[in-house]
């Protein structure tokens, strides 16, 4: 099992090959979040990611994986998923992101109704922020 982690826009993805299990559970049982704190606590200890409720409830880990913005701590790992900031412009270190900008991208006008939908893993919630 293997995740890649993008931590700057532009840049290649570092690789962190997992092991097998995590104290005798499959990786595909386990969350993104469980993902990245072990990459932090076995390879890189300055990854920053973003602690949360581990429901998907407050939706402070917001993650980008391929075209969607989803929880870490719902969705599961899969092999050789890409993990990166939700968006660009409110990217603050590797995959978090300002909540502050967060919290005001979800109540400004909707430029682009196409671009604004909801993502529902694991049954949590995810808004993903209109592009303007």
């Amino acid at each position: 099992m293997r995740i890649r982690i993008r931590r700057e826009f532009g840049q290649e993805p570092t690789i962190y090959e997992l092991p097998a299990t995590l104290d005798g559970q499959d990786w595909a049982s386990l969350s993104l979040s469980a993902a990245m704190a072990y990459v932090q606590r076995r390879y890189d200890p300055s990854l920053a990611y973003a602690l949360s409720c581990g429901r998907g409830s407050c939706n402070i880990c917001v993650v980008r994986i391929g075209d969607e913005v989803v929880t870490a701590c719902t969705t599961p790992v899969t092999d050789d998923v890409l993990i990166e900031p939700a968006r660009q412009k409110l990217q603050v270190k590797d995959v978090i992101v300002d909540m502050g900008l967060v919290k005001k991208a979800r109540i400004a006008p909707i430029r682009d109704p196409a671009a604004f939908r909801l993502s529902t893993p694991s049954n949590a919630s995810v808004e993903e922020f209109s592009s303007g």
